[in-house]
């Protein structure tokens, strides 16, 4: 494996299609006044941001439900459900991941499956955590390339949001069997909750951040 070269400087992908669904990333670099005008203009209504405390809570919530509406439109509504995972109301799509770092939001939508996205950025510490997330043998392999570390998170948080169960053992229960560097970004894991799934994923790099979601 090769670490990549420059692709941390790759501009943001375009919305990224995959059969019966699509992954869009929204760069929260608005105020948040503009968000909020964006909003009443797209869904002619005052968006109910006010219980939340901090405005980078308010922010991400807009850019959550304006990055969905370029996507699908606006005939959509977001639910929770017991466990805190978000369920997307929409006559076509029903499946939805949601993930946000300090500067982006990003969805997964799917019409017939359940997903799971991560975005991160590569300036977070993961070495302060590794030895919470990763095997011995996945350890050798982060330092071999240290870009793994985000690479890793991503999958396996991805994961867990598609296994949408609470209480994983990152370190146990998912493992990163593959990842290609260099090739098609492709990443092969195994959750092992009573029974051992094969979940592949792909990952982007780009303007400092990975984006890692399941196939």
């Amino acid at each position: 494996m090769k670490q990549p070269v420059g692709k941390t400087k790759m501009p943001i992908p375009e919305n990224i299609i995959i059969k019966d669904g699509i992954v869009g990333i929204f760069k929260m670099a608005e105020s948040l006044e503009e968000l909020e005008k964006r909003y009443i203009g797209l869904f002619h209504e005052v968006p109910p941001v006010d219980d939340f405390q901090h405005d980078r809570r308010k922010k991400e919530w807009l850019s959550v439900r304006l990055l969905i509406a370029e996507l699908i439109g606006t005939d959509f509504s977001i639910s929770y459900s017991g466990d805190g995972s978000p369920q997307l109301n929409h006559p076509d799509y029903h499946f939805i991941s949601i993930s946000h770092s300090a500067m982006y939001a990003a969805v997964y939508l799917h019409k017939n499956k359940k997903v799971g996205l991560d975005i991160e950025s590569l300036n977070r510490k993961f070495s302060m955590i590794e030895k919470k997330y990763l095997s011995e043998n996945e350890l050798e392999q982060v330092n071999e390339h240290p870009v793994l570390r985000a690479v890793f998170w991503g999958a396996k948080e991805a994961v867990f949001k598609w296994a949408g169960r609470e209480g994983v053992d990152f370190r146990k229960q998912i493992r990163i069997e593959n990842v290609e560097l260099d090739k098609s970004n492709n990443i092969c894991a195994v959750f092992n909750h009573q029974s051992e799934q094969t979940i592949n994923l792909q990952y982007r790099i780009f303007d400092g951040h990975v984006l890692v979601f399941t196939l």
